[in-house]
């Protein structure tokens, strides 16, 4: 199971996987401002280091996926420090670069999942209503949707991105928090058997 997901991680940065996958809108990266899932908004009013926080979402586990966050033309002088995953996971590429980011969990992982954080360094002064998105690689010329996921069955979904405004005000309004699933103990080890 493990070399068959960091199979399907090394196709989906390399761009070989076939132009087939399905789209599910439940399928996604959400970014907040915090690690709780709770805020959409980022202060960048004072120069310093900002952290988006990462999540993939989904209507059933994943194992894999894909996207990039490139820093937009609003935040200029911004810096990109690095992406900071939450567990020692397979990875190939990073959020700015053409192929994007592509992580493989190395087994199937319940859905929505903290996948980490993207560091950047903020000027300071950034203007109101500037927002980062998620976004697909700029390398992928055959699909538009921002994320490319792999469920535990090993088949692609296409799905949606989420932003976090910088320097939000009340002209631009963000997502809302997000979701968690209610479920059960016994649901949870179920996917693991």
């Amino acid at each position: 199971m493990k070399h068959s997901t960091w199979v399907i991680g090394v196709l989906i940065a390399m761009g070989h996987l076939p132009a087939v996958a399905q789209r599910d809108p439940h399928y996604g990266v959400k970014f907040f401002a915090d690690a709780g899932g709770t805020s959409c908004t980022v202060d960048a009013n004072q120069p310093g280091m900002v952290s988006v926080h990462v999540f993939h979402t989904g209507s059933g586990p994943s194992s894999a996926l894909l996207f990039a966050a490139y820093i937009p033309d609003c935040w200029p002088g911004a810096v990109w420090l690095g992406d900071v995953l939450a567990e020692p996971w397979l990875t190939i590429g990073d959020t700015q670069q053409a192929l994007g980011l592509s992580i493989g969990y190395g087994e199937c992982r319940p859905l929505p999942l903290y996948v980490g954080h993207i560091d950047f360094l903020a000027p300071g002064g950034t203007p109101a209503c500037c927002e980062l998105a998620v976004t697909h690689p700029t390398s992928w010329t055959y699909y538009t949707e921002p994320v490319l996921a792999t469920d535990c069955d090993f088949r692609e979904w296409r799905g949606t991105g989420g932003r976090v405004v910088i320097n939000a005000n009340r002209t631009c309004l963000c997502e809302q928090p997000l979701a968690v699933h209610e479920s059960t103990w016994g649901r949870v080890k179920a996917l693991y058997r």
